[in-house]
């Protein structure tokens, strides 16, 4: 009998196949984030500790505030530009992945727009609201299992910005001197 035979409701996530896709894509993203050269080891600490989580799945393993943001490159089409960003989320035992970008058109101006949200809470079935119809204008929208795949952090314009307890961490990159310890 395994150890997590006798868990309770509230220690559970209740998933469809749906949910499954985004939970192994979020897995994806935060694997790539781990192993891109953009992220610092403060970061990779919070990063392991989402992927702690979302490897855990379906069960519940701690009430933690963490948060993982991934900001795309931005890239023209014709006279516009679009950028995307991710953003992983855990706030005490609730789950929130999202998908969101921004495009702008210098005649008309930009506006935000939201491609995905899905929201895990213990004991509950999940949210998930997918916006892809409305992206017509979107020329590079596509479903969040797709953009996962598509992010490449060996390409310039990745940038990470990570949260832990509600802070946002920041990282200070220090430069030895070659003779600082002789």
């Amino acid at each position: 009998m395994s150890d997590r035979d006798d868990f309770t409701e509230d220690e559970a996530y209740v998933f469809s196949s749906e949910d499954n896709a985004i939970v192994s894509a979020t897995k994806q993203l935060l694997w790539k984030t781990a192993r891109s050269e953009v992220i610092t080891a403060k970061e990779l600490e919070v990063v392991a500790r989402l992927l702690q989580v979302f490897e855990a799945l379906p069960f519940v393993i701690a009430d933690l505030a963490l948060q993982l943001q991934v900001t795309g490159p931005r890239r023209e089409f014709g006279s516009h530009e679009i950028y995307h960003w991710w953003n992983i989320e855990v706030e005490n035992r609730n789950l929130c992945v999202t998908s969101h970008g921004h495009f702008y058109r210098p005649e008309t101006g930009g506006d935000t727009f939201t491609s995905m949200i899905w929201r895990a809470f213990p004991g509950l079935a999940t949210e998930h609201s997918d916006y892809m119809d409305t992206l017509s204008i979107v020329d590079d929208a596509q479903p969040f299992d797709l953009e996962v795949q598509d992010i490449d952090f060996a390409k310039e314009g990745y940038s990470l910005t990570v949260f832990e307890n509600g802070e946002e961490l920041n990282t200070v990159k220090v430069q030895c001197p070659l003779f600082a310890f002789i």
